[in-house]
């Protein structure tokens, strides 16, 4: 579902979504900002009822999902990254995720350092 106000601002999906939760929004806004701000070249969707950010709208990276007491921000393919701060945790296939429980526990630079390696992955195999 995708709208405009009087003011000619796109509403998205994911705006709706982050919206109608009970909890952690300034949480999601804030990195949903980062991300966005960081890297314009991701696309931002829903699938699987969770916010989605990918590469030419197929290859999808990282994905917000909220619970009641955290944020994860999970990486598809993150048991491929180096991870120096020790920040990944998960024990699944290939996704690892990042918890995020308040505001000041996202640190940008660490974030940026892994969405960087899984953007230069994923050129490297599409490439």
């Amino acid at each position: 579902m995708r709208g405009q106000t009087s003011r000619s601002i796109e509403i998205t999906d994911v705006d709706i979504y982050a919206f109608q939760l009970p909890q952690l929004q300034q949480e999601i806004v804030q990195l949903r900002a980062f991300i966005t701000h960081h890297y314009p070249e991701l696309a931002e969707s829903l699938k699987w009822h969770v916010p989605i950010f990918s590469l030419n709208t197929t290859n999808h990276l990282l994905g917000i999902h909220v619970f009641k007491q955290h944020v994860n921000l999970n990486f598809f393919k993150g048991v491929q990254l180096h991870d120096p701060q020790r920040i990944l945790t998960g024990s699944g296939k290939l996704v690892r995720h990042v918890t995020l429980r308040a505001i000041n526990d996202i640190d940008e630079s660490a974030l940026k350092a892994l969405i960087d390696q899984t953007i230069a992955n994923e050129c490297v195999l599409k490439g």
